[in-house]
Order: structure tokens, then sequence, then C-alpha cells
């Protein structure tokens, strides 16, 4: 049996080198570069085993796979048979681009992994086992969730869809109005191209919330409030205190869903005045009273326990008792005087 002469031998003898079969050189896809150099046996044939036999070869200047087990009779040249592989954005812009043996499977790049494509000319989502045999366009494929709920909770979800970006998605079936979240309510309409996650809510009764300067004339703005929802501050009124227009309470946006009409005033901040209780002229505070803070324009209430029975008088005031009808419209002092009642007696019965 021949056997391949090794050129690294010492010649010791006359030796006679013939060509026993052709070599086969194995190219990259390049068809430049050699990775393997092989030679087929006496029988023209190539070894039945090796990681080469797991690729798809051509010959340099053909298109169709060589057979490698097809007998050899001339140096020969296979040249590794991939295919190109290009990751497209929407638009058409080059994203990635990857040689693929013929046979193998591709795989994105890891920051390109978590979304999904579309091979060209094809709708189904490309499936990434499998074998790539041409060369492949796949083209980014943007899809947006659009949920539809009963209320502006997203646990009360109906159903969702998955909607190509810029598609629209269909509107359910039934009367039934639906408003997009975090818009002013209005009816959403079914013919706007999807390009976000959208949360479609169901639209049931729908209240008016009027917003007023403090005066409760002035309008601010109006909105339309669908049942059991929040309104929220006017654009550019975000740091207001609101209050009812007809009993001056309190509404806090953040916690009160609208269930009514409703007008709301900017809240103006009360003024608040102390009402100190002292003994004698001293003006300190008799110990156990503290200060009263009292609303502008609202009245203050005696002391409880026994100074509640005590006179007082107004500071700076004349000596007559003060009227706890009074309105407080400044920090008011109010004395109690020790007073010490004196008896006068005759002078004629005092010298007798």
């Amino acid at each position: 049996m021949a056997e391949v002469f090794d050129f690294d031998t010492l010649i010791i003898k006359d030796t006679w080198l013939a060509c026993i079969k052709a070599p086969v050189h194995f190219l990259d896809w390049d068809g430049e570069r050699e990775i393997l150099l092989l030679y087929a046996d006496e029988n023209g044939k190539l070894p039945q085993s090796g990681w080469w036999r797991s690729y798809t070869w051509v010959e340099k200047g053909e298109t169709a796979p060589f057979n490698l087990n097809s007998e050899i009779t001339e140096e020969t040249w296979l040249v590794k048979l991939v295919h190109e592989v290009k990751f497209l954005s929407p638009l058409e812009v080059l994203l990635d681009r990857q040689m693929v043996a013929h046979g193998k499977k591709v795989q994105p790049r890891q920051d390109l992994a978590k979304f999904s494509w579309i091979k060209r000319g094809e709708e189904n989502e490309f499936n990434f086992d499998t074998p790539i045999e041409e060369n492949t366009d796949l083209i980014l494929s943007i899809t947006h969730k659009v949920h539809f709920c009963e209320t502006p909770d997203h646990d009360t979800e109906i159903y969702n869809e998955t909607v190509e970006d810029g598609e629209t998605v269909e509107k359910p079936t039934g009367d039934d109005k639906w408003y997009e979240e975090n818009t002013d309510f209005s009816e959403f309409d079914f013919s706007t191209p999807i390009t976000h996650e959208t949360w479609l809510i169901k639209l049931g009764d729908v209240y008016t919330v009027r917003f007023y300067q403090s005066d409760g004339i002035t309008l601010i703005e109006t909105q339309y409030i669908p049942n059991g929802n929040y309104a929220h501050s006017p654009r550019g009124y975000e740091n207001e205190n609101w209050c009812n227009v007809e009993d001056d309470t309190l509404f806090d946006l953040d916690t009160t869903p609208i269930t009514s009409n409703i007008n709301l005033k900017i809240c103006v901040p009360l003024t608040k005045y102390k009402v100190h209780f002292c003994e004698n002229d001293n003006l300190v505070d008799i110990n156990g009273i503290s200060p009263v803070e009292v609303e502008d324009g609202k009245k203050v209430n005696k002391p409880n326990g026994q100074y509640n029975s005590w006179d007082w008088y107004k500071y700076g005031g004349d000596m007559s008792k003060f009227d706890f009808n009074t309105p407080i419209r400044e920090e008011t002092w109010l004395i109690h005087y020790n007073l010490i009642e004196v008896t006068w007696i005759d002078e004629t019965y005092i010298e007798q």
C-alpha cells in the first residue's frame, strides 16, 4: 500500500516519489485562506470522518455542493459553503451581519436577541432553530401589547393583543367606548397607529370637574373624568391645594376618586392668630392654659375648668369685660385681674 511521503525524512538511498492522488485543499468561505489539506487514498477517497464533514463544500468557482464521497482524481480546491445573514431594522438599516455555514443555525447578537425577527418575504416570526440554506435577510419586528381593561386598575385586564409597530388594533365587539390611559379621557380612535404599549380603559359614566381660582368664579379648566377615576391639577397649578366650592372642605385629588360632578377652587391659606390667657398685666400665659390658635374672623371660647367663670379683659383695651362673641382679627392677650374689693367706711363711723 502506498504511503504519503514525509518530506522531513532524511534521504539515505535512491528514492522514487510518485504522486499517488491529488491533494484536496479546504478553503474558508472567502476562497483564499486554506484551513485544511487532505489527500485521497489510493482509491481516490477522502477519510470517512472529520470535523470538515459537518460542513457543506463547493468546488472553487462552482455553486453546487461537492460530494465528499466522490472519487477525486486531480488536485481540488473546496470552499466552505456559507450564507450571509443580515439583521436589518424596519428601515433597512444594517444592524448585524453574519456568515453562516450551509445547514447551520444562526444566533442573533446578544443585544439583538430580545427582539422578534421576520425573514424577508415571510409573515411569521423567524425560528432560530431553522438551518440556514441561503442568504437571508432578517428584519426587526417591533410589536406592542394593547391591553383592554375594565378600570384603570391593570389587574382588571380583560384581554390583550400583540400589534406590529405602526399597525392598528381592532376595536372589541359591542357598544363600549374606550379611552387610552393617561390621556384626557376622550374616546380612543381605533384608526390610530400603535407605536407603544397601550392600555385601553372601558369608558363608563363621565363626570365634570371644574377648577376655579380662589374666588370660586374664575374658571381655570374643565376635566371630564370617568366614574371612579382621579382628576389631576391643571398644568401650572400642580402645587395648589383644592377645596370644594360649595363648603370649602379640602379635596385631595390623589386619594379621592370622582363619583359625581364637582366644582373645586384653590384653597386660600387661612390666617390664624394666637389668643393668650394671662394673669394681670405681665402678659405671661397662665400655667395650664396654652395659647389658642383661632382662624381669622372666628371666635375664641373661654378656657375650661375654674377659668371658665373668670372675668377676662382684653389687654390694651378699656376695662370692660371681653365679649367672647367678638371675632378675632389679631394676636390677642386676655387678662384676668386679681381685683381687691375695697369697702369705704364713713370717717365719722371710724372716729366713733
